[in-house]
C-alpha cells in the first residue's frame, strides 16, 4: 500500500476508517499534532504527546460540550438536545466524558458492579454460552462467525446482567448500532435524529427495567448500577445517567468493543488456522488468549488517571492511542488506540 502524504489524508473517507494504519503512521510521521479540516479538531499520535496531555488535568478535560451547557448548542446539537429532551431522556456525560472527582465517584459505582469475584462467577455460564453457540453450526463446517458467535456472546452475557430478554438481542444491536453511528459525526442531520430515536426506544425498553429494580433489587450488575449510592453525591445514578452508561459503558463499551475483538482476533489467525477444522474447546481457548492479550476496550476500563509506561520499540510500528483535542473547548477524548503491532 502507498503511503499517502498528509494532505491526502481524509480521516471521513470511509475506506480510512475501514483501515486507517497508513494514514495514522503517517501523521505520527509527518504530522503528529494534525488539526483536520473537517472539523477543525486536532489529532495527537504520538504517545509521549498523548500520555502528557491526558495527565495534565489542569490545562485539559474529557468534557464535551455537544449535549451539555457548556456552550451555546448549534442548531443541529439544539435539535439533538430536544429530540431526546422531549421523546426521552437527555444522556448525561459517561465515564469517558467526566472529569475527576465526578469521574472517580460514577468510577467507583463500576468498579463494585464489576468486582472480580462477581465477573469470575460468570465464567462458567459464559463458557457453557460459547460452546453453546459453537455447537449450534459445527456440523455444518462453516459459519457466519459474526452473526453467529461474536455478536450474539457479548450481547446474551451483558444482556442478562441488564435484565433484557435473550430474544431482543437483534433489536439491541440495533440500539448501539445507532449510538455508535451517531457519535461517529459520519451522519447527515437526518440520519442523527433517526439514531437519537433508536436510542430512545431502547431507553423506553429499559426505563421500566430500572424502576422494577429500585422496588426490587437483586443481583445483577445492573441492580448495583441502578442501586449504589455514590457517597460524593449522595444519591445513586438518576435515569439520564443511567441511559447514558447503559448504552455508552455497558453495550457499546462491552459488548461492541468484545464483538471486534473476538473477530478481529480470528481474522489474525485464519491463515494459521485455514487448514484446521473448527472445534469448539480449541476456538473458545482461542479466543479467550485473543481478549486476554489484547484488552477490547482500555480507555473506558481504566481510571482516568491511570496510563501505562511507554511502549518499547520503535514508535512506528507500536500500538499508540489517538486522541481528538477539540482547540476551542480544551479537552480531550481518547477515541481509539490503533496501529499496527511490530511484526517478529
Amino acid at each position: 500500500m502507498n503511503s499517502k502524504s498528509v494532505s491526502e489524508i481524509n480521516l471521513f473517507d470511509v475506506k480510512t476508517q475501514q483501515c486507517p494504519y497508513e494514514a495514522y503512521k503517517t501523521l505520527r510521521n509527518e504530522a503528529p499534532v494534525y488539526r483536520c479540516p473537517a472539523t477543525g479538531m486536532y489529532v495527537i499520535t504520538r504517545f509521549e504527546d498523548v500520555r502528557q496531555i491526558l495527565t495534565d488535568t489542569e490545562h485539559f478535560t474529557n468534557e464535551t460540550a455537544y449535549l451539555t451547557d457548556a456552550t451555546e448548542p448549534s442548531p443541529r446539537a439544539r435539535r439533538v438536545r430536544d429530540t431526546f429532551e422531549q421523546e426521552g431522556w437527555v444522556p448525561a456525560k459517561t465515564l469517558n466524558g467526566r472529569d475527576d472527582p465526578d469521574h472517580k465517584a460514577v468510577r467507583s459505582v463500576f468498579n463494585d458492579a464489576f468486582r472480580p469475584k462477581k465477573i469470575e462467577s460468570l465464567e462458567e455460564e459464559v463458557r457453557d454460552l460459547a460452546y453453546r453457540l459453537i455447537d449450534d453450526f459445527i456440523d455444518d463446517g462453516e459459519c457466519e462467525w459474526v452473526k453467529q458467535f461474536a455478536i450474539p456472546l457479548p450481547l446474551l452475557v451483558i444482556g442478562k446482567q441488564m435484565g433484557a430478554n435473550p430474544d431482543d438481542i437483534w433489536r439491541i444491536k440495533a440500539w448501539t448500532e445507532a449510538f455508535f453511528h451517531r457519535i461517529s459525526l459520519m451522519q447527515s442531520e437526518e440520519e442523527e435524529l433517526v439514531s437519537v430515536r433508536k436510542e430512545i426506544e431502547a431507553q423506553h425498553y429499559f426505563q421500566p427495567i430500572f424502576e422494577r429494580l429500585r422496588e426490587h433489587p437483586d443481583d445483577s450488575l445492573l441492580s448495583a448500577l441502578v442501586n449504589t449510592v455514590i457517597k460524593e453525591w449522595g444519591r445513586p445514578m438518576n435515569d439520564n445517567e443511567l441511559h447514558a452508561e447503559m448504552m455508552a459503558d455497558t453495550f457499546v463499551g462491552g459488548s461492541e468493543t468484545t464483538t471486534n475483538a473476538i473477530s478481529a482476533g480470528v481474522t489474525q489467525h485464519q491463515n494459521k488456522h485455514q487448514d484446521q477444522h473448527l472445534k469448539g474447546r480449541r476456538q473458545h481457548q482461542h479466543q479467550h488468549r485473543t481478549i486476554a492479550s489484547a484488552p477490547p476496550c482500555t480507555s473506558m476500563s481504566q481510571p482516568r488517571s491511570w496510563l501505562p509506561p511507554a511502549p518499547r520499540g520503535t514508535p512506528d510500528l507500536l500500538s499508540l492511542p489517538d486522541a481528538v483535542l477539540n482547540e476551542a473547548l480544551g479537552y480531550l477524548a481518547v477515541v481509539e488506540a490503533v496501529s499496527a503491532r511490530p511484526s517478529k
